[in-house]
């Protein structure tokens, strides 16, 4: 098992105490597996500087252009993207191969940066799965899967975890439906469900 983190770990004006919290909700995390990440567009030198030094001893692995493959699972392979990286570097770099590959990416994929978009990194990758950060509107489906062999990919916009989009498509923050996404790999089967955030949020306001 493991954890993907898809970037903005800490907001622009974060200090030491937001460091630690984060730090010790990686040392939690950890008991289900390896904390996986990409760096977003927010954050601060000092927090991020702060956070890696309280992370030290965790497993919390940042995850590279070139490929990494999952601890436990040397056939899952994760291809990362940080804010402000070139998809076209990541797509022309050779990579590891392996029975699922999983692009996580913190970057516009529609008009900035390369002018790329999923469908152009899909067509030249041929990744089973891409999970994208930096949007704060999720994808809307609840479940989906798709079988590793046909071709066929899943794209997963994450979301916010905390309802924070400002999109006038939404009256109120729960509708926006904060969630954590659970992925399982399965016999040549990548699922994707949708785990509401919206009740553990409202016990906590």
């Amino acid at each position: 098992d493991a954890i993907i983190q898809t970037g903005d770990i800490l907001d622009d004006d974060a200090g030491h105490k937001e460091a630690e919290e984060f730090a010790g909700g990686v040392e939690r995390l950890n008991e289900f597996g390896t904390v996986y990440y990409v760096e977003g567009n927010h954050g601060n030198k000092a927090a991020s500087s702060a956070l890696t030094n309280q992370t030290s001893d965790a497993e919390f692995e940042h995850i590279s252009q070139e490929g990494t493959h999952m601890e436990d699972d040397e056939q899952i392979m994760l291809c990362g993207l940080d804010e402000g990286g070139s998809l076209r570097v990541v797509i022309d770099r050779p990579h590891p191969i392996a029975d699922v590959e999983i692009g996580v990416f913190h970057e516009n994929l529609k008009e900035e940066g390369d002018g790329l978009s999923v469908s152009d990194v899909d067509t030249e990758t041929g990744w089973d799965v891409y999970i994208v950060g930096h949007y704060h509107k999720a994808s809307e489906f609840d479940h989906r899967e798709v079988d590793t062999d046909s071709g066929e990919s899943l794209t997963l916009y994450t979301g916010s975890v905390d309802g924070i989009s400002k999109s006038k498509s939404y009256s109120t923050w729960y509708d926006q439906d904060p969630s954590v996404w659970e992925i399982k790999v399965l016999d040549g089967t990548v699922e994707c469900t949708r785990h509401s955030l919206v009740p553990k949020i409202k016990q906590s306001r």
